[in-house]
C-alpha cells in the first residue's frame, strides 16, 4: 500500500513516493481473481460428490468476485481522482506550460495522451517542455 506523502511536499518527491501511480485497489482486485483460483484448488479436494463440490464452487466463487467488483469498482473512482490531482499539481507547479491554469491542465492533457512513459518521466518532459 502507498503512503502519500502531505500535499506540500515537493511535487517530484511525491512523484517518486509514488503518489500518482494506478490506484491500489486494481492491484488488490487481481489478488482476489488470484485467491479465487488458490481457494478453488484447494477446497475441491474436501468434497467427495460432484454436486457438493459445485455448490461450494459457486459460493467461493461469488465471495470472490463480489469482493473483485467492489475492489474495481473503488479503483474506477479513485483514479479519475489521482489523475486529476497529478494534473492539477503540473499546472500549479510548471507554469511556464502557459499563462493561466486552465491552459496549462489542458495542455497537460493534451501531452499526456501522447506521452509513452512513467509519471516520473512525464514529470521530466514537462518540466523541458518548451511550447
Amino acid at each position: 500500500m502507498r503512503q502519500p506523502m502531505h500535499k506540500y511536499t515537493p511535487l517530484d518527491t511525491r512523484i517518486k513516493n509514488g503518489d500518482f501511480e494506478i490506484s491500489d485497489y486494481r492491484q488488490q482486485a487481481f489478488y482476489e481473481l488470484w485467491l479465487l483460483d488458490e481457494r478453488l484448488k484447494t477446497e475441491r479436494s474436501k468434497y467427495s460428490s460432484h454436486e457438493s463440490w459445485v455448490n461450494r464452487r459457486d459460493i467461493i466463487e461469488k465471495q470472490q468476485y463480489d469482493r473483485y467488483h467492489k475492489l474495481m469498482n473503488a479503483f474506477d473512482k479513485e483514479e479519475p481522482k489521482i489523475w486529476d490531482e497529478l494534473v492539477k499539481e503540473l499546472a500549479n507547479d510548471l507554469r511556464h506550460l502557459g499563462s493561466d491554469k486552465l491552459s496549462r491542465i489542458d495542455l497537460i492533457n493534451k501531452l499526456a495522451g501522447e506521452f509513452d512513459g512513467t509519471t516520473l518521466e512525464f514529470y521530466e518532459y514537462l518540466k523541458n517542455y518548451n511550447k
